[in-house]
């Protein structure tokens, strides 16, 4: 029995399942899981031997669980240690990012991260084991080289030396740029309706500078003084607003 198929409780969990079979299958298979990584200890048989059926069958549900949740997902998913290898990943993510499962379970998350350094990543894992969880946005890059923004979802599952991360990565790489494109819009329109006053202002400030040019050619001196006065003024405004 592969180890890395008896975690689905967890997914479970992740997914906010309270299901009463959901936990005491999680139960039994993290003591399951625990023993199949302490394989040099030649303790499986033994801990095999002391399942009874009930527990197995729990196990074994656990394990339908996690295939279930995995090949149902229209998500990418990951296994990974707190190192950030793979230890296991689905089809989607495989059709994702171009990669082959073989391929993968070669890697680790600095080979497919196009944001954060390796340190970075570090520290983010390290991140998630202190509160447990966390959401966030990245982009990682294709074996064909192309950027995708990816919003992941992450769930530490401490297990001792054996602990791990369940991860749901999303492809949101059309959202992004669909909301690029409705900002560049937003901007365009917020431009022209900022153009459309820029010349409306302009034209009132130039006719209220010809109006008062007109009164003065047509006052007494001591009035066209301060008439004069208050066409510099609206010059002035103008100017300060590159409105001339």
């Amino acid at each position: 029995i592969e180890s890395t198929h008896l975690t689905a409780p967890f997914m479970l969990g992740m997914m906010h399942s309270q299901s009463h079979e959901c936990q005491a299958a999680g139960k039994f298979a993290q003591q399951f899981h625990r023993s199949i990584w302490h394989q040099n200890s030649g303790s499986i048989a033994g801990e095999l031997q002391r399942m009874d059926g009930n527990q197995m069958n729990e196990l074994q549900r656990a394990r339908e669980f996690y295939h279930a949740l995995v090949k149902a997902s229209m998500d990418g998913f990951w296994m990974i240690d707190t190192q950030g290898r793979f230890l296991d990943v689905n089809e989607v993510y495989c059709q994702l990012m171009g990669y082959s499962r073989e391929e993968l379970l070669t890697m680790a998350i600095s080979d497919v991260e196009a944001m954060e350094t390796p340190e970075d990543t570090a520290r983010h894992i390290q991140q998630v084991i202190t509160q447990g969880y966390d959401r966030f946005e990245t982009r990682q890059r294709r074996k064909d080289g192309q950027l995708l923004d990816i919003e992941v979802s992450t769930h530490y599952v401490p297990d001792g030396e054996n602990a791990q991360l369940l991860v749901l990565l999303r492809d949101i790489t059309e959202r992004k740029q669909l909301e690029i494109q409705e900002l560049a819009r937003a901007v365009a329109q917020r431009d022209t309706l900022v153009r459309e006053v820029h010349h409306r202002i302009k034209n009132n400030l130039q006719g209220v500078a010809a109006l008062l040019q007109q009164q003065v050619d047509e006052s007494p001196p001591e009035a066209g003084v301060a008439l004069k006065k208050a066409i510099a003024r609206v010059k002035a405004v103008a100017v300060v607003h590159g409105l001339r």
